[in-house]
This record gives C-alpha cells, sequence and structure tokens, in this order.
C-alpha cells in the first residue's frame, strides 16, 4: 500500500506531487524483514493509550504560516521507530543502527502514527482477533530526500515517488500471519513468473483494519490519497462501506461519503500579479477555505459550496475574524452555502445559507 500527502505527500498533503506507480500486492515495496508483535498492554491502574491519541494536526503556537510550513514540511527521521500501533523496521538493506531510508516530513509521520494508533484501538474495542495490531512501514526516503537507495546508486522507485519525504511504503492488514510486515497479500505470478502485481483475489489481507486506518488517514485536510492493488480496491471498499454501515467508523468520517463540490472565485495579489498555483484544503473546505492551519485559497473572493456532508457549513472550515450570517454556525448537511473573500488563514466568512433552521 502506498500512501501520499500534497506538498508534502504515496500519502498525499499539500502541493500536488506525481503519483508513484506501484504493484502494490505487498503493501507497496518489495522488502522483507523481521516484524514485532504486539507491545505490551497497559498495566493495572496505567492509562489507557487510546485515551490520548496525539492529533494529527501538524502547527506551532504563535507561528507564521511560513514558519509552520517550515516546520511541518522538514524531512526528520521517523521516531520513535516503534510505537503503539507502527514497527517501522529494516529492511532493503537497512539495519537497526542504520535506517537510512526512513526520512519523512513531520506532518506525513504524525498522520501515520495517528491513524496506526486509531486502528488499533478500534480493533481491540471491537475484539477483532485477527493477529498483530502493529503495522509495518517500510521505504520514505533518505536523509537529503534523495529516493531509497540513492546513496548506493540503486534507487529503489521512479523518479517525483519517495523524495523530500513526500511518500511512505506501508504494508496491508493481513489475516493468517504472526505479523504486518510488507508482503504479498495475494497471487502474484503468471506462468510462474512475477507480475508485480495481484494476479487474483487477495488471500490473506485484513480488509476491515486496512479500510479503518485509511479512513483515519483520510481524516486529514491535507489527504491526497492512497494507492492499493486493482484487485485489492474492491475488497477495501467494501469493507469500508460494511463498517460505516455498522457504525464502526464514524459516518462523519470522509470514507463514509464525499463532502460535496463548489464554485470558487479568486482575485490575483497585486504585488505579484500571478495566476493561483493551489486551492485550499479538500474535505470540509471543498478546495476554499482553511482547515485547521493549512491556508485556503489565495486571494480568494466568493465561494459556494453545495455541501452532502455540511462541514463547508462548519465554523471549524473558516478563518479566523468572522461574523457570520445566521444558520452558518454547525455543519449542515445538504445546505448551499456562500463564504466571501479570504488569503491565508484569514476570512472565508459564511455570507448565505439555504438552511434555515
Amino acid at each position: 500500500m502506498s500512501s501520499r500527502l500534497l506538498p508534502f505527500a504515496v500519502l498525499a498533503i499539500v502541493a500536488a506531487v506525481a503519483a508513484c506507480p506501484a504493484d502494490n500486492k505487498d503493501g507497496a515495496g518489495e522488502g522483507e524483514g523481521e516484524g514485532e508483535g504486539e507491545g505490551e498492554g497497559e498495566g493495572e491502574g496505567e492509562a489507557n493509550p487510546c485515551d490520548a491519541i496525539a492529533s494529527f494536526e501538524c502547527t506551532v503556537a504563535g507561528a507564521s504560516l511560513t514558519e509552520i510550513e517550515a516546520y511541518c514540511g522538514e524531512l526528520v527521521a521517523f521516531a520513535p521507530r516503534e510505537g503503539f500501533g507502527y514497527h517501522d523496521y529494516p529492511l532493503n538493506g537497512e539495519t537497526e543502527a542504520n535506517q537510512y531510508r526512513s526520512f519523512i516530513r513531520r506532518d506525513v509521520a504524525m498522520l501515520v502514527t495517528y491513524a496506526t494508533a486509531h486502528t488499533r484501538c478500534i480493533a481491540e474495542q471491537e475484539g477483532w482477533e485477527f493477529g498483530s495490531n502493529i503495522l509495518g512501514l517500510g521505504d520514505m526516503s533518505e536523509a537529503d530526500g534523495n529516493l531509497p537507495g540513492t546513496a548506493e546508486r540503486q534507487p529503489g522507485h521512479p523518479p517525483e515517488c519517495h523524495e523530500r519525504g513526500h511518500d511512505m511504503d506501508i504494508a496491508y492488514y493481513q489475516l493468517g500471519q504472526p505479523d504486518n510486515i510488507l508482503r504479498e497479500v495475494c497471487p502474484h505470478t503468471v506462468n510462474g513468473r512475477e507480475a508485480y502485481h495481484c494476479t487474483g483475489a487477495p488471500t490473506t489481507l485484513d480488509a476491515d483494519r486496512t479500510a479503518v486506518f485509511i479512513a483515519f488517514l483520510m481524516d486529514s485536510p491535507q489527504y491526497l490519497t492512497v494507492g492499493v492493488d486493482g484487485q485489492v480496491a474492491p475488497v477495501i471498499k467494501e469493507a469500508a462501506e460494511r463498517l460505516c454501515g455498522d457504525g464502526v467508523l464514524d459516518l462523519n468520517s470522509k470514507a463514509c461519503g464525499a463532502d460535496g463540490i463548489a464554485f470558487l472565485l479568486a482575485a490575483v495579489d497585486p504585488a505579484n500579479p500571478a495566476s493561483a498555483t493551489r486551492i485550499g484544503p479538500g474535505g470540509g473546505s471543498l478546495g476554499y477555505s482553511p482547515a485547521g492551519s493549512i491556508a485556503g485559497l489565495p486571494n480568494a473572493y466568493l465561494g459556494v459550496g453545495l455541501d452532502v456532508f455540511g462541514n463547508f457549513s462548519g465554523l471549524g472550515w473558516q478563518g479566523s475574524g468572522c461574523t457570520n450570517a445566521p444558520n452558518i454556525v454547525a455543519s449542515t448537511p445538504g445546505a448551499v452555502v456562500v463564504r466571501g473573500p479570504g488569503n491565508g488563514l484569514v476570512g472565508y466568512c459564511g455570507l448565505a445559507t439555504t438552511y434555515n433552521g
């Protein structure tokens, strides 16, 4: 499984980056390694880790947008190597002392840590006895942002993939295995020859936990895409729909439906009269308004959102300094909402809505 964050991230968070081609029959890499089992459970009287999962949001109190983007986009070693829901284990020539292929943007690391922790907690709360709840993490980037393997003159991925900490190879959750390292979850040969993709239905894929993990990745307004094998995708999709229907996944999760569509207008910066090169975050912002520390459409003038989920109506999807029109105070499914001018993290205030409750 590959995952891409734009411009930070296959996990994508903030300026569009070309998606990595991947066979993804094994999660997103060809590495082998010794996986780890479950960590020790909390003892009597100890706090439950599920009650204190760190947020995926990367921000710095009192910092400017430029400072926040620099901090969150900094390339760092994935640390700690083992956490509540994951294990960044050595593979593809790495050793415990030198995991030189495991450097990633700080914001990507935070989101993966968040999603794996929530997946473990849901699996344990639901009583799913599928084996280990620790997910294996694979190739990221080298310390200088180059493709993994560049230092050995053997880059292991195509150009634009796994550069500058934008991408991470992640295993699938698996059934009938002692751990969840990067390995095949399906038949993958044709006439005895390696096909580098699934040639039949997955046999050891744990679709439920994989669907939950992807759903929590989608909590980030900067999330772009996760790449999976073509034989795997419909199985995960079916699992997500079932988990939404059963209430295991929150119906407000992006995995349980779409947000809507929007019509956007923007001006140009008089001091730099060039067309905008990006839109705002996805999800409830509909590409117009900001979300948390993520800036909205630059020099925005007007945004009209046809909102299925209703988050475009919510106070969490606008900038600072707003006094909204009546009825624009909370998420309202099905509303058509008009938001006004804004730039960065300021403005994008609600002007009108079809909701009259």
